[in-house]
């Protein structure tokens, strides 16, 4: 159980979240780069 959250943390952090970027990145383009310079990742 307690190995549980940390690995989950790490694969929502590497699959969920990285696939998020890359499609608001080709959606979005330079005003979601500049968001995203701005904004820390884990608000």
């Amino acid at each position: 159980m307690l190995l549980a959250g940390p690995i989950g943390l790490v694969l929502i952090d590497r699959i969920v979240i990285t696939r998020e970027e890359r499609y608001l990145e080709r959606k979005f383009g330079k005003e979601y780069l500049n968001y995203k310079r701005r904004v820390r990742r884990w608000i």
